[in-house]
């Protein structure tokens, strides 16, 4: 199964992204040419290169910075830990 990342702080950013099982990284940030899901460039709580998801056997790993805070579900992400299922 792929990944569906809908945008729920920031509507203007349009329809939600669908990843497919082939996608092996996502990566979040600022930068449109080193990311997949692209944050505006005012959005400077939102690093460069934010953070990635890497498919490991079906599932998505958090790869977090450590000099960058990241959420799930208003929880504090952990690095190399899984995304849940629905988030």
């Amino acid at each position: 199964m792929g990944l569906i990342i809908r945008r729920l702080q920031d509507a203007s950013q349009g329809s939600p992204q669908q990843f497919g099982e082939e996608v092996q990284r996502i990566v979040f940030g600022r930068d449109p040419d080193r990311c997949d899901v692209v944050f505006p460039p005012d959005a400077t709580s939102v690093g460069r290169e934010h953070f990635g998801l890497e498919r490991d056997l079906g599932r998505y790993r958090m790869v977090l910075r450590e000099d960058h805070l990241v959420l799930v579900d208003g929880e504090t992400a952990e690095n190399g830990g899984f995304l849940p299922r629905e988030c």
